[in-house]
Formats: structure tokens, sequence, C-alpha cells
């Protein structure tokens, strides 16, 4: 969320570039015969169509029970509602007087050992256990419990075994519980069902359970298939050619998470990931350009820089061909990549000297709740006499 606030609008970026035009608009159909995209504010032409309207949130059948009480993290609405969630159970616990109910308040189930879930369970533990550690006074944030659900056998299960080992290690230590193995059943608003490794059901009462475990392309994938023809593969991801166009159609493209593409004869599409859609973009802007000038177009070859998750502070895995990062170093290798990858020079500074006052304080800005989140439960009422839930800390603490 701190790098968010340095993010600038499309609009504003290409604000210089009179040839392009911005438009806010939400697709309602695809006519490829008649060369349109149809949308809620009227029909735009199109000679050629690029699409790239990534991937969402999938709960294998069971997006009308689980999607309300799980959300994902595929955009900025989606990180601003679970740190509202998050911030606002601390502040149900500390006025609940049952025990039981303050518990479940500071429980937190993540759903999916992937990059994503491993980093929000290490965000939530340095938040848990060192942010809010002395700011509260009726609840202990160090009793906060983080269960991590995976159903294969490992944390981040592409990454090679001594990465994936050392990743599993760092989250214990930063007190986060790893089940491996284990498949979710329910999810509801207050408690969790999962089945354990050796078959045991497990029910943890819990009012804050974030996803990070399965994900489809957009809507826009069915769209297309029906309107075009298009083939789609696993998650409904877009079979392209090797330029990263339909077959049915070289007008259009997909690219990024939507698009399934195998490189030469492998099986196996491209990773949904960043890095993947970046280097298509840029291709498919070459690709324009070159066609324009009578050139020739080469396929579309991805150049594998690695993959990174963070993991707490100084906590990091890393893998870049043979180089296999761990811990501090690897840490600061990825703060250096997404430095990098900012868009201005301007913002590189200004992150990089916020980055180091929180590096030396610990003290974030982002604790502050810009909306008040749905509550988990009706607590006491505010005329209810505070009662310390953990002895005083000394003379200090009770002047204030």
């Amino acid at each position: 969320l701190i790098l968010l606030q340095y993010r600038r609008p499309l609009r504003t970026l290409l604000a210089r570039r009179r040839h392009i035009r911005v438009v806010m608009a939400e697709v309602q159909d695809i006519d490829p015969k008649a060369g349109h995209v149809i949308t809620d504010h009227g029909h735009f032409p199109f000679d050629e169509l690029v699409i790239a309207a990534g991937m969402r949130n999938a709960y294998f059948g069971h997006e009308e029970e689980w999607e309300t009480h799980a959300p994902g993290l595929k955009c900025l609405e989606e990180a601003m509602d679970i740190r509202r969630r998050i911030l606002s159970r601390f502040e149900e616990a500390e006025l609940s007087d049952d025990a039981q109910h303050q518990q479940a308040l500071l429980t937190f189930v993540i759903v999916g050992a992937g990059p994503t879930g491993v980093e929000l369970a290490g965000a939530i533990s340095e938040l848990a256990h060192h942010t809010l550690r002395s700011a509260y006074r009726r609840i202990d944030p160090d009793h906060t419990r983080i269960l991590l659900i995976e159903a294969s056998p490992h944390v981040l299960p592409v990454y090679p075994q001594s990465l994936r080992e050392r990743a599993r290690q760092d989250l214990e230590a930063m007190q986060v519980e790893v089940h491996t193995g284990c498949r979710v059943q329910s999810i509801s608003h207050d408690q969790v069902v999962y089945l354990d490794a050796d078959g045991s059901t497990i029910t943890v009462p819990t009012h804050t359970t974030l996803w990070a475990a399965g994900q489809r392309a957009s809507d826009l994938a069915q769209m297309l298939a029906r309107r075009s023809g298009a083939e789609l593969r696993r998650h409904d991801r877009v079979v392209v050619d090797a330029h990263c166009r339909l077959p049915q159609d070289p007008r259009i493209a997909v690219i990024g998470d939507m698009a399934y593409l195998c490189e030469g004869d492998g099986d196996e599409p491209l990773p949904g990931v960043a890095p993947v859609a970046m280097q298509q973009g840029r291709y498919l802007a070459d690709c324009l350009r070159r066609r324009r000038l009578g050139k020739a177009v080469k396929p579309f070859h991805y150049r594998n820089k690695g993959l990174m998750a963070t993991i707490g502070r100084h906590r990091a895995v890393a893998v870049s061909g043979p180089f296999h990062l761990k811990g501090w170093i690897a840490w600061v290798a990825w703060l250096f990549i997404h430095i990098i990858y900012l868009v201005q020079g301007q913002n590189r500074i200004l992150v990089l000297i916020q980055w180091a006052y929180l590096y030396l304080t610990r003290n974030r800005s982002a604790q502050v709740i810009t909306r008040a989140s749905q509550p988990a439960h009706h607590g006491p009422s505010p005329d209810t006499p505070l009662s310390p839930a953990r002895p005083s800390a000394g003379p200090k603490d009770a002047e204030s």
C-alpha cells in the first residue's frame, strides 16, 4: 500500500501522447466481425485489439458462499478492504469482554501458500507482533494466531526445495502456523473448516479469512470464446499462438495472466506473473511498430529472470537461474527490484526514504483505517468499563 501511494494514473502518464485516448468504461461485449468493443459508454471500433484483463479469484465452485467471507488480493480495492478487515478486528477485540470471541477476532486464516499467501501471513505477523504490540490496553496483539493453509505438501510449491523449506522455517519462526496437505471444506463469517493431512476435520473459529489459493481468467475470456471461437484451457486462460494472438483471429491479441502460451514444444504454459505480462506488453508494442514499418516479426520469447517472495523483515527467498538466495540478501534484492520497477525516478527516491524511515521506526501510516469494516460481531456497549486483559506494564502504563 505504501508503494501504491506513488503510482500515477494512466491518464496522467499518457497525457502528452496526443494519439492515445484513455476511457474509463466497462466492456460488455466484443464483436470481432464488426470490429467493435461494446462498453457501457458506447462502441469503440478497432483494427487490432489487445486484451490484458488479468485474472480474478477462483473459489473452486464456491464463489457464492466463500467470496464474501474470504476476499482475495487482486487489486487496490481488495488490498484496502483486507487492511480494513485486519485492523478492525484488533479494534473489535479491544472492545470484547468474551475471551473466546476475542481470540476468534485475533485469529487470521490465509488459504493458499503461494507467494501472495506467504507474504500476507508474514505481513500480519509483523503487524501483530511488532507494529501493534503496545498499541492496545485490553488485548495483547502478541496472542494473535495466524494459520496458513495449503493443499499441496509444501509452501511456495513452484520454488526449489531448499527455498520452500527455508520459507516454512521463517514463517514458523514468525509464529505462523503452517498447515500443508490440507483442504478447506467450508468458510463462513465466523469459522473455517478444513481436512487435515491425516484426514481429520478441523474447525477454526475466526472472523478474518483471506484467499490466496486459486485464480481464473477475467470474464472477458468466456466472452471472447463465445464471440471468436477462442480456445480456453486451465483456469479459463485463452490459448494464443507464438505471437500472442488468437489463431482464430490474428487481429486480436491476449497477453498477461489471461494468455495460455506454451513456448516451443513445452506442455506447460508460461506462468501468470508480472514479468511475463511486462515482457509480452513490450513485445506486442514492438510487433505493432515493426509491422507498420514492413519488418518481420519474431515469435515471443520469455526471459525468465527468476522468482522472489518476501516473508518478513530480513526474510525472503529468491531464485534466478542457478542462484538461490535466502534471508537478508534475498530481502534486500526484493526491495531493490521493487524500487527499480516504480514508474518515476522521483518516486523511487521517495519510496526509498519512506522505507528507510519505516525500517528504523516500524511506525506505519498504513495502520489508518480509512473506512470502517463490517463488524465481525456485536461487541459490548461503548459504556462497558475497561478492564485490562493483561497485567499492567508498570507505572508508565498506569499513568497513561
